[in-house]
C-alpha cells in the first residue's frame, strides 16, 4: 500500500525481482532535512524487509540518525548488520553511539559491520601525524580497541560480497575510468614513506531489481563511472538508479558531462544526488542522460516500484440487447468523472492553502529558532557580535563565520525556490535578504563563499541575487583569494 509520507529525506524504494523481495529504504542523513529533523553533511541510509534491516553509513554527529530514526518511527533495534562505504567520519560517526543505544534490547544489534580493504589503513598529516575520520578518532588501534570492547566485530571485504537476498557489496572499486583524489591532507605510509590516500577502502551497495542494478554510495570516492562498471561486471544489467553521495560538487563541468554520458550508457533512469553530489552536478547529469524531473532528486525521495500485478477486478457488462440502455450507462459514468475532478479539484485547492501555511510556518519556525539560540547563548552572541571583517579573526572564527554564511544563504536558496513554485509568500524571502543587505555579505569571507556555492544555483538566481546584494556595481572577487580558500579546504576532486 503506498503511503503518504511527510518528511523531506525519506525514500521508499520497492525491489521487484523472481523472489518478491521488497525493501523499504529511508534515508535518515543528508544534507537536507526539513520539519525538526536534521540535517547535516553526511549519509546514512536505512534498508527494510521482511527478514532483517541493514544500515547504510551511520551518519556524522552521533545523535543524527537516532534523531531522524525516531521522527521517522523507525525500530533500529532489529539493525544487526552495517555497511560502511570509507573511513570518513561523516559516514562513521553514529556507530559507537548506536551500538550502545540498542546493543541491551537486542544483543546482536550493530554487531556485524562490513568494510572495504584499507579501511583500517592508518592516516596522517603531511607532518607524519596521526589523523583520522573513523567515529571521530585519529589512532585507528584505539578505535578498534573501543569497538571490540561493545562487541562489534568487522568483516573486512576484498571482493563482491551478496551481504543478504539482492544486496551486494563491491568491495575495493578499481579505478579505471577515473583516477578520484578526495582526500587532501591525508596520507597513508608505503615503505615508510608518505603518499596520498586514494581512499581505496570507498565500496558502494548495489540492490538488484527487476530493472537492473540501483547503486548506493556514501560518497563515491571511487567514482560513479568506475562504481557502475563494477556492478555490470558482477552482473550485466543496466545501473537503473543511483542514490546517495557522489562527490561531484566540486568538479570542472567537463568531468561531470563525462560522468553523464558515461552513466547514460550504463541505462542511469534515475538519480537521488544527496549529501555531497552537488545541485548543478546532479541537474547537469539529469540533462545529459535525460533523466526525468521526476525521476530526479537532491536529498530525499519516494519512489514506488510495483510488484507486477494480475487482473485486480473483473469487470462484467451484461448485455440487455439495447443501445438506449448502453447509452445511459454512458452519459452516468461520464457525470460520475465530471464530479469526480470538480471534487478533487476543490481538494487540491484547499490542500496548496493548507501547504502554502505548512511552509510559511515553518520558515517562521526557523527563523524564530535561530534567533532564540543567538539570544540565550552569550558565548555564540559575542561571537554574531564581532567585525567579520576583521584579519583579526581567529582560524576557528574564520571557519564559524564561513559556516554561519553558509548556512543563511542555503536558507536563502530554500526560501528562493519555494518562493518561485508559489509554496510561500514573498515575505518570507524579503525578511532574509533584508539581513544580508546590512553588510554581512559585504565581507571578504561572505564574499569567498558565495564565489564557491553560486555556482550551486542557475544564472537566474546568480543575477537577482548579485543586484540584490550588490547592485549595479556588480559582484566582485578576487580568484587568487579564491583559489586560496579552496586549497585550504580539507575535500576536494582533481
Amino acid at each position: 500500500m503506498i503511503k503518504t509520507l511527510k518528511i523531506l529525506f525519506i525514500l521508499v524504494f520497492f525491489v521487484g525481482n523472481i523472489k518478491s523481495t521488497e525493501y523499504e529504504i529511508t534515508v535518515l542523513a543528508t544534507n537536507i532535512a526539513n520539519f525538526k529533523g536534521i540535517g547535516e553533511w553526511s549519509f546514512s541510509a536505512l534498508l527494510e524487509s521482511e527478514n532483517e534491516s541493514i544500515i547504510f553509513d551511520t551518519g556524522f554527529d552521533e545523535n543524527t540518525v537516532l534523531h531522524n530514526a525516531d521522527l521517522l518511527g523507525k525500530d533500529l533495534s532489529k539493525v544487526e548488520k552495517v555497511i560502511l562505504s570509507h573511513f570518513h567520519g561523516d559516514h562513521t560517526g553514529g556507530l559507537i553511539k548506536l551500538r550502545k543505544t540498542f546493543m541491551k534490547e537486542n544483543p546482536d544489534a550493530f554487531s556485524e559491520v562490513y568494510v572495504a580493504e584499507g579501511f583500517f589503513e592508518q592516516r596522517y598529516d603531511e607532518n607524519g601525524n596521526l589523523r583520522g575520520f573513523i567515529g571521530g578518532f585519529d589512532d585507528v588501534k584505539r578505535f578498534i580497541q573501543e569497538t571490540k570492547k561493545l562487541g562489534i566485530n568487522f568483516n573486512v571485504i576484498d571482493k563482491p560480497y551478496e551481504i543478504a537476498n539482492n544486496l551486494m557489496l563491491t568491495g575495493p572499486v578499481e579505478r579505471i575510468f577515473e583516477k578520484v583524489v578526495v582526500s587532501p591532507g591525508f596520507f597513508i605510509k608505503e615503505n615508510g614513506q608518505l603518499i596520498d590516500d586514494l581512499l581505496k577502502d570507498d565500496q558502494s551497495l548495489g540492490i538488484k531489481t527487476s530493472k537492473g542494478w540501483y547503486m548506493m554510495s556514501g560518497c563515491g570516492h571511487a567514482g560513479m563511472m568506475n562504481t557502475a562498471h563494477k556492478f555490470q561486471a558482477i552482473d550485466d544489467n543496466d545501473v537503473y538508479g543511483a542514490i546517495g553521495g557522489f562527490h561531484l560538487y566540486r568538479s570542472s563541468d567537463d568531468d561531470i558531462s563525462k560522468t553523464a554520458y558515461s552513466l547514460k550508457e550504463f541505462g542511469l533512469k534515475q538519480l537521488i544526488g544527496g549529501h555531497c553530489t552537488g545541485i548543478h552536478a546532479a541537474r547537469k547529469i539529469a540533462d545529459i542522460a535525460s533523466i526525468s524531473r521526476d525521476n530526479l532528486s537532491h536529498g530525499g525521495y519516494w519512489y514506488g516500484c510495483n510488484k507486477r500485478f494480475k487482473n485486480i477486478e473483473k469487470l462484467s457488462r451484461i448485455m440487455a440487447g439495447q443501445d438506449f440502455i448502453i447509452l445511459i450507462v454512458q452519459i452516468i459514468a461520464a457525470l460520475g468523472v465530471v464530479v469526480s475532478v470538480v471534487y478533487l479539484g476543490l481538494q487540491i485547492k484547499q490542500q496548496n492553502v493548507i501547504t502554502k501555511a505548512q511552509f510559511g510556518h515553518s520558515l517562521t519556525q526557523r527563523l524564530y529558532d535561530r534567533y532564540f539560540q543567538t539570544s540565550k547563548d552569550s558565548e555564540y552572541a559575542k561571537f554574531m557580535a564581532k567585525d567579520w571583517s576583521s584579519d583579526d579573526l581567529t582560524p576557528v572564527d574564520g571557519w564559524r563565520v564561513s559556516m554561519a554564511i553558509l548556512t543563511y544563504l542555503v536558507d536563502v536558496f530554500d526560501v528562493y525556490d519555494k518562493v518561485e513554485s508559489g509554496l510561500v509568500d514573498k515575505s518570507h524571502l524579503d525578511t532574509r535578504m533584508r539581513t544580508l543587505k546590512f553588510g554581512v555579505m559585504q565581507t571578504p569571507v561572505a564574499k569567498g563563499c558565495w564565489a564557491s556555492w553560486k555556482h550551486n544555483r542557475d544564472q537566474k538566481f546568480i543575477d537577482w541575487f548579485e543586484q540584490e546584494i550588490y547592485g549595479d556595481n556588480g559582484f566582485s572577487f578576487n580568484e587568487e583569494e579564491s583559489n586560496k580558500r579552496r586549497e585550504e579546504l580539507n575535500t576536494h576532486r582533481d
